[in-house]
């Protein structure tokens, strides 16, 4: 056991040295990434080896090992940087969880360790290639691997898994074949530690406590490594006795035809009882963690298994991250980015199954990311108008990497508006408020920075030739105790007004500059006063509003004197917070409160109350903001739910002969989403009303021309398409995942032909139940629990939910119409892309989108995909013809894909959700963020389904066919599933019990109900893994971790010749052995799936010239390589010429010969004795010689 001991310590070293690293890299999570610092050291130790052994400068060996470490400690050291303290006081502060983890990691360790020390034998199914691949990492010189089992070739299978064995096996000195046991109990524990740091994070991020994450936590590495699907629970029932013999012939699962009642706990009509379990579908692999741990094959999807958790964690990090699409990310996040490259791409290597789980998971979240800061810029915020510029302002959000607040100025064109400039100010910082108030006049622009400096600024603009210019910055007087200067601007003839919370300014331009000429100090002293200023002409109205109440001040110019003239307040005219906001011309003075807006005309020179605007339903947010021509008043009300919650509308007036403003059109786009909220600012000149919807993703600007007497959408101007962003960040990604794994790829041969649909086997629900029902129980109720937040009105969006339902039902149009589905779906696609992003062609569109947009995309997009499902069932061959064949899947993927559908339309809303949250927190904190652990889940629990629905519908064409043509694409689709949907499971069984009846809960029948139902359920799960423990230990004698003591014990002479090989020869040299063994099954001999084949080469990585031949089939396209190797071989053993053997020898470069009783007994004795003239025995047996040759 000292070699687990050893085996134990350097993970727990190569652990710490990867906290600050794991600490950077998982910035957002509750625990800093302390459980993944296993998995994140032997991945970059691996990974380093592994490019170490590529660059052939130095050999595999101890010391590229060593330099692998060194790497890791390097890395870890740099991106830590200053933060050492900061480690240091989070991992005092996390130090009972840091104890929870590594208790939990020595427990599975060393219980797996024991289980592997009790069958320790590597003798049965696909075990003895599994420690082939170990031993032909170890003992080659560089990468890629020699193929152990065929000389002269390298290794054409996922293989970087052992090479994160073989790089702890190198530095210790342990034999491949007790590293390979050891292995096995170091892939359970990182999956167990990764599993439970995923589960204990998420249940944070939900808002759950410490204890909730622990109990979570481990609920997960329950169903994950300890719980079997409920076939487990069927052979407990048949040991028992249970069931009659038409029960079990409707099961229909190989192997349990019948009750067979057991005089033990346990099965005991077989041995082998606990493999049914793993056969749950006919013609297909049904694999579990628990099942792959108890046969103790170590395959790559087993050794991937904590890896491909690890890449989900990286989702998560990635939804989370602020800053993520911008270029300061390289900077700033590269431990993350680096992470992420070398994860994804060393999955290719290490199971390539799981490469597009993980990408599907990593480029999902950085789209959720785009949405999820979305508002963090609000283009639209404030906009200005006049004949010939429209201004428009991007002010940011919240967060402190919000980008840069701008000002883009547009010139009028008789094709619309052209883009002209964009004015920043990066010397005042990210929230300087540049750009939250608004004039321009002639050729003067004024821009309001409320939040620079201690005060406030505005910065003036000047136009020279077609370029505005920065001129002059405007404060208020000095020693003032004013705040808020900027927050509102106004400017006319020369005129600047600017508005602060305790003055309003006016300023003049003079030969010295812009100096204030007057200014009106403001007598409240509520804190929540907001003030409005506009200045037109000789008249200045100052709107000054409080929670409270509203007063309108109208001050006039008399000869070179401001003065005030007029006040109006709330209650003289009936309007709640008059003076929100303000517009006037000539004749006219417009101001708004809360519902409703008064106009005032101009009566020589005082202003009186002409008429009161409501709209045609009453409104809290009408009057949000208001403008005015010479003909129309526009008001927007941008809390306004059309249809979809607080998208907002617009409210148009016409000035009428007799003085009368009427309602003259109510004005909508089609495309705003849930909180878009259109109408925050508006504007009008040119024929054109302007309305801001700083809400509608990064926010956007609508235009609506009027035509005779109609008004009509004229386009958009939207805010930088984050989506661009995320697309390029996930191509970028794609592509370092190609880089890092390119050098496997360009080696990499495979059986596989590709892709095709499945048309005629199908999964029995039945099956689906007993593999699934347990998820099903334990996610679904949550789920449900959790729809009336995602699907609330305050998150409706049938434009989300279109893009959805065509996203999910996609596969299934595909799998119906291979050749006709790729193309409609990509005019699907194209349809609505054009009408999105607001290209508008006015006849089709009036044609397409006559009744209403939205809902003729949606319905037009369903009627085409039901008539493709349509016509899928009733023509080809999944149709009619098939026997309906096509509506006994629908019915089994349909609601898989609705399931689905909800689950990613969750997810994007939920992250929508934060994202208006984030909008209105305060600075640098995401206090109101409710759903950061929710998103993922829904994410995760979509993706997962969607792999069951996937096995469904398609099928990876390789070398089975018939009834097994699905064979593997079930197994390893159903395996990521698994592990998976065991995440989502405990976080489920945690949430619900925390919306559990109290009451209920705690009374005492019901809280016995509960655990009576815990206890049969977790006990029926876990039955299979101890059941099958027992079977599988019971018949052994001997206690070790030497994977090769039963060759020990049966075959001791072979067991010392390997022992001889493995320390007397160089790495290099091979060993030829026969490639054929003695079976009952052929008399020729078998050449697969035995023990004996290629024993040598299996244990100690010394090439042979062919192992296992059907499994290289597998893994190559050559096959008549392989069976020219197998003529050889005999040829070399048969033939009494010398000289024949002789070039044969030469041409694979033999070293050794091994002469056993298989080798006698498959090619005779007559070959045997030329041997001696080739060189001289360096091993001789009773039944056994080896030569080496000259």
């Amino acid at each position: 056991m000292l070699s687990a001991l050893l085996w134990l310590g350097l993970l727990q070293l190569i652990s710490a040295m990867s906290i600050p690293l794991s600490f950077r890299v998982f910035s957002r999570m509750p625990d800093r990434g302390y459980a993944f610092t296993k998995v994140i050291g032997l991945l970059i130790v691996g990974f380093s080896v592994w490019l170490i052994g590529l660059s052939q400068i130095v050999s595999v060996s101890r010391l590229a090992v060593l330099i692998a470490i060194a790497i890791l400690a390097f890395v870890s050291w740099i991106a830590a940087g200053k933060d050492y303290k900061e480690i240091w006081s989070t991992t005092k502060a996390n130090l009972s969880l840091i104890i929870s983890i590594e208790l939990l990691f020595i427990t599975i360790f060393c219980g797996m360790a024991l289980l592997r020390a009790s069958i320790p034998d590597i003798s049965h199914t696909e075990q003895p290639m599994d420690l082939m691949f170990l031993s032909s990492v170890v003992a080659s010189e560089h990468f890629p691997p020699i193929d152990s089992w065929l000389s002269g070739e390298h290794v054409s299978y996922y293989y970087l898994g052992y090479v994160f064995v073989g790089s702890i096996t190198l530095l210790t000195g342990i034999e491949t074949w007790v590293a390979y046991n050891l292995g096995l109990a170091m892939f359970a524990a990182m999956t167990a530690v990764t599993a439970f740091g995923l589960t204990y994070n998420l249940v944070l991020l939900c808002r759950g406590s410490r204890e909730s994450g622990i109990f979570a936590g481990i609920t997960t590495v329950f169903l994950a490594l300890l719980a079997s699907n409920l076939v487990g629970v069927l052979e407990l029932f048949r040991a028992s006795g249970g069931g009659d013999s038409n029960f079990w012939s409707s099961i229909a699962i190989a192997g349990l035809t019948q009750s067979e009642p057991s005089n033990n706990w346990f099965p005991t009509d077989s041995a082998w009882w606990w493999w049914r379990a793993s056969r749950a579908i006919p013609g297909a692999i049904t694999e579990f963690p628990a099942f792959s741990f108890l046969l103790g094959d170590m395959h790559p999807h087993l050794m991937s298994l904590a890896f491909l958790l690890f890449a989900t964690s990286l989702s998560i990090q990635i939804y989370l991250q602020q800053g993520l699409l911008h270029l300061s990310a390289f900077k700033f996040l590269w431990p993350l980015l680096l992470i992420t490259s070398i994860s994804l791409g060393s999955l290719i290597v290490t199971n390539l199954w799981d490469f597009p789980v993980a990408l599907a998971l990593i480029a999902s979240s950085i789209l959720l990311n785009a949405a999820r800061n979305e508002r963090r810029l609000q283009l639209g915020k404030a906009i200005v108008m006049n004949e010939n510029s429209l201004l428009i302002s991007s002010t940011t959000g919240p967060q402190n990497n919000s980008p840069m607040p701008c000002v883009r100025i547009f010139n009028f064109s008789e094709k619309g508006w052209k883009f002209n400039q964009k004015l920043t100010a990066e010397e005042l910082g990210t929230h300087s408020g540049f750009g939250d108030a608004l004039a321009i006049s002639e050729s003067l622009i004024a821009v309001g920075c409320s939040e620079a400096s201690k005060t406030g600024i505005v910065r003036v603009y000047k136009k020279s030739k077609e370029k505005w210019i920065h001129k002059a910055t405007l404060r208020p007087s000095q020693n003032s105790k004013t705040t808020k200067f900027g927050c509102s601007v106004s400017a006319d003839s020369g005129v600047i007004a600017v508005g602060s919370e305790e003055k309003v300014y006016l300023f003049n331009e003079t030969e010295k500059g812009w100096v204030i000429f007057e200014s009106f100090s403001i007598e409240t002293n509520n804190s929540e006063q907001a003030v409005k200023v506009s200045v037109h002409n000789n008249y200045l109205a100052v709107g000054l509003t409080t929670p409270s109440s509203g007063v309108l001040r109208i001050y006039r110019m008399a000869r070179t004197r401001w003065s005030l003239s007029q006040q109006f307040s709330s209650s003289e005219m009936g309007i709640r917070q008059l003076g929100g906001s303000i517009a006037m011309n000539d004749d006219h003075v417009v101001v708004a409160g809360i519902g409703s807006v008064a106009v005032l005309k101009k009566q020589k020179t005082n202003w009186v109350v002409s008429q009161i605007l409501y709209p045609s339903k009453p409104s809290e947010s009408f009057g949000e903001s208001v403008a005015i021509d010479n003909t129309f008043i526009v008001v927007g009300a941008n809390n306004e739910s059309n249809p979809s919650s607080r998208s907002g509308k617009l409210f148009v007036y016409e000035l009428s002969k007799n003085g009368f403003w009427s309602a003259h059109a109510e004005l909508s786009a089609s495309d705003t989403s849930t909180n878009a909220t259109l109408g925050t600012s508006v504007a009008i000149a040119n024929g054109y009303a302007s309305a801001g919807a700083p809400g509608q993703g990064q926010g956007a600007v609508y235009f609506f021309q009027r035509s005779l007497d109609k008004w009509a959408p004229a386009g958009k101007i939207g805010g930088p398409w984050r989506l661009s962003r995320a697309l390029s960040a996930i191509g970028l990604l794609l592509f370092s995942s190609y880089v890092v794994s390119s050098p496997f790829l360009m080696n990499f041969e495979s059986s596989a032909k590709g892709i095709a649909p499945l048309s005629d086997l199908l999964t029995r629900p039945l099956h689906l139940f007993f593999i699934w029902g347990i998820s099903a129980f334990l996610i679904l109720p949550m789920f449900v629990l959790l729809l009336r937040h995602s699907l609330s009105r305050e998150t409706w969006s049938p434009i989300r939910l279109g893009v959805i339902l065509v996203a999910s039902l996609a596969p299934i149009m595909l799998w119906l119409q291979p050749i006709y589905g790729i193309p409609l779906f990509t005019v699907i696609l194209l349809l609505f892309g054009l009408h999105q992003i607001g290209y508008r062609l006015p006849r089709a569109d009036e044609a397409l989108f006559a009744y209403n947009p939205r809902f003729t995309f949606i319905v037009g997009s369903l009627v085409i995909i039901g008539g493709l499902i349509w016509n899928g069932i009733i023509s080809n061959e999944r149709g009619l013809g098939g026997e309906l064949l096509a509506i006994d899947r629908l019915l089994v993927v349909l609601p898989i894909a609705i399931l689905m559908a909800i689950g990613f339309y969750s997810a994007w809303s939920l992250a929508h959700k934060d994202s208006e949250h984030m909008r209105h927190g305060r600075f640098g904190r995401e206090a109101l963020t409710r759903w950061n652990g929710f998103v993922p889940i829904f994410l995760i629990f979509s993706i997962s389904i969607s792999l069951i629905m996937g096995a469904e519908l398609f099928h990876v064409v390789d070398i089975f066919g018939g009834e097994l043509k699905r064979f593997n694409t079930v197994f390893k689709l159903y395996y990521q599933s698994w592990i998976l949907l065991s995440i989502i499971g405990g976080v489920g069984l945690w949430y619900v019990s925390t919306k559990w009846d109290k009451r209920t809960l705690t009374g005492r029948t019901g809280l016995t109900a509960w655990l009576l139902v815990l206890v049969v359920i977790f006990g029926g799960l876990s039955y299979y893994s101890f059941a099958g423990i027992s079977t599988r230990t019971q018949n052994h004698d001997y206690f070790t971790l030497n994977g090769l003591s039963y060759v020990s014990n049966t075959a001791p002479e072979e067991y010392q010749l390997i022992k001889w090989v493995n320390q007397h020869t160089n790495r290099s040299s091979i060993v030829l052995q026969g490639s054929l063994v003695p079976c009952t099954a052929s008399q020729s001999g078998c050449n697969d799936w035995d023990p004996r084949l290629g024993r040598i080469a299996s244990a100690t990585g010394r090439p042979t010239v062919l192992g296992w031949e059907g499994h290289e089939q597998q893994w190559r396209t050559n096959h008549a390589l392989l069976e020219e190797r197998q003529d050889d071989i005999r040829e070399i053993y048969t033939t009494t010429d010398p000289s024949v053997a002789k070039i044969l020898i030469s041409k694979y470069g033999i070293d050794y010969v091994v002469i056993g009783k298989s080798e006698l007994e498959i090619y005779g004795t007559k070959g045997k004795e030329k041997f001696k003239e080739f060189g001289s025995v360096v091993f001789e047996g009773t039944d056994l010689l080896m030569y080496k040759l000259d």
